[in-house]
């Protein structure tokens, strides 16, 4: 059995994930779709979250230094 303690949900900007989608031949989203979709992420991490008492770390275009800190932090 797992012991769930947070869930880290990593965001960035939708023109940072359209250019990413672009880079892997994928041009069949817009831009307003990508706003949308990530508020329902948001929407539902925190709904999970709650749901399961658990803590919730949302990190905007982190560096590999705050994932990890982010990581730590919900290990201590």
């Amino acid at each position: 059995m797992v012991d769930l303690r947070t869930v880290v949900l990593l965001r960035c900007a939708p023109s940072t994930v359209l250019g990413r989608l672009a880079a892997r031949g994928d041009n069949s989203w817009m831009e307003d779709e990508l706003v949308e979709f990530d508020a329902a992420e948001l929407d539902h991490a925190r709904f999970v979250c709650t749901r399961l008492a658990i803590e919730l770390a949302v990190l905007s275009e982190p560096d590999p230094d705050a994932f990890i800190a982010a990581v730590k932090n919900s290990l201590a």
